[in-house]
């Protein structure tokens, strides 16, 4: 349970820092509530997981006394019954007794230390998916696509079937872009976001 209260609170810590910086673009497309909804969204999952996680804790931490009470009840019996068979002292009984009284705060102790290291899992299971993650292309070009000294011989530009996405699974921002350009022309590119326009300036250097 701890670990899933770990899990769900980092969607609260990156809504909240995405909120903070696009602020003004949230507020320019009148996004206020999607994003407070699905900040509320995040907020819930991340109550329930702690909720039942103070649940559990209250649920173990009660069979946990019921399990040393009865630890200290046979060790009073133990003690009482055999006491003349086994010879036992005073002290030897009350250290007994005494032993089993802590049984309780000793697996509390054990348990609790436990969960902590499941909990402290999740930050090597997030490195675990960095590392997972798709690794981008080296900045150094590949031998294949290396171009001779003497590049560019003509000043001229052309794009034939170009076909872009920013991710696997999103649709094409750009899709069969053809078109030429001879040296000397000027050429305007018009589009409805900044981030569309600037896609065609960045093919040149993939």
């Amino acid at each position: 349970m701890q670990r899933l209260d770990a899990v769900s609170r980092s969607p609260i810590q990156a809504a909240l820092a995405e909120g903070l910086d696009g602020s003004t673009t949230i507020k320019a497309y009148r996004k206020n509530d999607f994003f407070a909804n699905k900040f509320r969204r995040f907020i819930n999952d991340n109550s329930s997981a702690m909720l039942n996680y103070v649940a559990s804790r209250r649920w173990l931490a009660v069979r946990l006394e019921v399990l040393g009470a009865f630890v200290t009840l046979a060790a009073g019996l133990f003690i009482t019954l055999m006491y003349t068979q086994l010879g036992l002292t005073a002290g030897l009984a009350g250290l007994l007794l005494m032993w089993s009284n802590s049984f309780t705060v000793t697996l509390g102790f054990l348990i609790t230390a436990f969960s902590e290291a499941e909990a402290a899992i999740t930050s090597i299971e997030r490195m675990h998916s960095l590392e997972m993650l798709p690794q981008e292309k080296s900045m150094v070009t590949a031998e294949e696509y290396m171009v001779d000294n003497e590049w560019p011989r003509l000043g001229k530009l052309e794009f034939e079937d170009v076909c872009l996405r920013y991710r696997p699974g999103l649709p094409l921002s750009l899709d069969g872009l053809s078109f030429t350009l001879q040296h000397g022309s000027r050429c305007a590119i018009v589009g409805k976001l900044y981030a569309h326009k600037m896609c065609s300036f960045c093919l040149m250097y993939v």
